[in-house]
């Protein structure tokens, strides 16, 4: 069970949870090892505690901070960036050609078009009303077909 990284956030008020921390870990372990549902029930139950003290000593200790720096926006904005999530700087990996994935988005999108279409065909003439709006027809070329048959 992995315990609280103090470097990401200095708050003196998650300090006083440590204690609470410790026996949360030892009951991890003592679930582990018993397996009884009980044990596992009391770990549970103490680490949503934890996680909510934890929760609330942080908000408490930023309302605190910004409170007492409230007309100085430097001293804010230092308050303010740690408290904010940090950016991912992993971008998506796409494992296929982008060309393919669009033409199967395509091929998604065009066959939702035509069951809406007919559907919509069906209702009107269901319940007697006039619809006059013909369905296009919408096609992949042949060239385009057979490049992404080809790349599958």
């Amino acid at each position: 069970m992995a315990s609280v990284d103090d470097r990401r956030k200095s708050n003196p008020s998650i300090t006083e949870i440590r204690e609470r921390i410790n026996t949360r870990s030892k009951l991890h372990t003592w679930a582990r090892k018993s397996g009884s549902h009980e044990d596992w029930k009391a770990f549970a139950d103490l680490r949503r505690e934890i996680k909510q003290s934890i929760r609330h000593a942080e908000r408490e200790y930023f309302t605190q901070k910004v409170i007492t720096n409230k007309g100085n926006t430097y001293s804010l904005w230092k308050i303010i960036r740690p408290a904010l999530p940090s950016k991912s700087s992993q971008r998506p990996q796409h494992t296929r050609d982008t060309d393919v994935l669009a033409n199967e988005f395509n091929r998604c999108f065009i066959s939702v078009g035509q069951e809406v279409a007919k559907k919509s065909t069906e209702l009107a003439n269901q319940h007697g009303l006039q619809y006059n709006n013909p369905t296009p027809q919408v096609t992949l070329t042949s060239q385009q077909a057979q490049r992404d048959e080809g790349e599958k």
